[in-house]
């Protein structure tokens, strides 16, 4: 329909239909034409005319009955929706996510993220919608180390990612993992086919390396060290055994390397790889033997802390690593013992998690009520009692 029929026609529809016939009309036209922006305006319009309110918002002062006030709001959001919607569709998420952040659905708009087209001029668009605005972190880094390599990933993970949930840093670091540990397993393969034509096909980094300390040789490596060292470090918050596998094997290969490749970080990563093999070991829980010797050298590490020290976190590593060795009861008792006087806010929060899961209170009761920790204290009384009503 033509610029000029379209004028025509609601002008017709002006002298003969009903005013929600006009705004229909209205409405499919900018619809027809992909004036998202504009078809949000007309539906604002529409709901007031159902509401029975002025076209046009009024902030005299009058106020709304419940009802039409909840329908109102109802009315909005189904407009953001269909709006929002309609954006996505049309490649255009982030003027979509405008209306869409109003619904508060992700998941909604994370399976409309993925359907738009990958295309060279809309890629760093989908990567800050699904990235910085959150909307589905996985998927942006997937394109991240796509299009643009690890080496963004790892910075964008770094400046992203602390302040995201534990479930959406374990999801990219995994991709991070798989994506250094394939290209590093894929190195170290053609070095061995180099020395050693009929070297066998292996299944694992490990295999590759064990035994074979001449792959170092004259201060040799086979991927970025400093990709190395943050790949290492983000899988230390992943859980699944295939994942922690390959973060020890990459500890492994770590402390292989020559000295001047060898990171260095603040207690207890003084020794960088071989701090993460032994959580690595303990998480993979082979052996009680090697969980012990995990928990024996990083309790060391936490009672050799400088109390005047605030760069140190390694009471908080020794406490979080006996908690994922289900030892939760022992978290608690070391704790107490660890920091006589306030427990830091964070551990507190893993702490009365592992209450709650283990059903052992007394103890932080305890201490809680000899600090006069008012807050703590209730809110460990709080959690025992909602436990015992479930």
């Amino acid at each position: 329909m033509s610029t000029t029929s379209s004028f025509t026609q609601l002008r017709d529809l002006h002298e003969r239909e009903s005013l929600a016939t006009l705004l229909d009309e209205l409405a499919d036209q900018l619809r027809t034409a992909k004036q998202y922006h504009e078809l949000f305006e007309v539906l604002k319009l529409r709901l007031r005319h159902q509401l029975e309110l002025p076209l046009l918002y009024d902030d005299s002062g009058d106020e709304l009955g419940e009802a039409t006030r909840g329908g109102l709001e109802r009315g909005l959001l189904d407009a953001c929706r269909e709006v929002g919607t309609s954006l996505f569709l049309d490649g255009k998420p982030s003027e979509g996510w405008m209306y869409l952040r109003a619904i508060g659905n992700r998941k909604e708009s994370a399976e409309l993220l993925r359907q738009v087209e990958v295309t060279e001029t809309g890629m760093d668009e989908l990567i800050q919608v699904a990235i910085y605005e959150g909307v589905d972190t996985e998927y942006g880094f997937g394109l991240l180390l796509e299009h643009y390599g690890i080496c963004n990933a790892i910075t964008t993970y770094e400046t992203v990612m602390p302040e995201r949930s534990g479930s959406e840093q374990q999801a990219v670091a995994a991709l991070l993992l798989n994506e250094l540990y394939k290209d590093l397993m894929s190195n170290v393969a053609s070095d061995r086919e180099q020395r050693d034509a009929s070297a066998p096909e292996y299944q694992s980094l490990w295999e590759l390396i064990d035994g074979h300390d001449e792959l170092f040789e004259e201060n040799a490596y086979h991927i970025d060290t400093s990709h190395l060292a943050a790949v290492t470090r983000f899988a230390r918050t992943l859980v699944d055994p295939a994942s922690l596998a390959k973060g020890w094997e990459l500890s492994q290969y770590g402390q292989r390397l020559a000295e001047m490749y060898q990171q260095s970080d603040s207690p207890p990563f003084e020794d960088y790889y071989q701090s993460h093999g032994h959580i690595f070991a303990a998480l993979m829980a082979k052996e009680a033997t090697e969980v012990q010797a995990a928990l024996d050298f990083f309790r060391t590490k936490a009672e050799q802390v400088d109390e005047s020290s605030s760069m140190s976190n390694s009471r908080e590593v020794y406490i979080d690593l006996l908690v994922r060795t289900d030892r939760g009861s022992d978290a608690i008792r070391e704790t107490v013992r660890l920091y006589p006087d306030v427990i830091p806010r964070g551990l507190l929060s893993l702490l009365l998690e592992e209450v709650v899961r283990t059903g052992t209170y007394d103890e932080l009761l305890d201490f809680a009520e000899q600090r006069e920790d008012l807050l703590t204290y209730g809110t460990v009384l709080a959690l025992r009692k909602q436990n015992s009503a479930q």
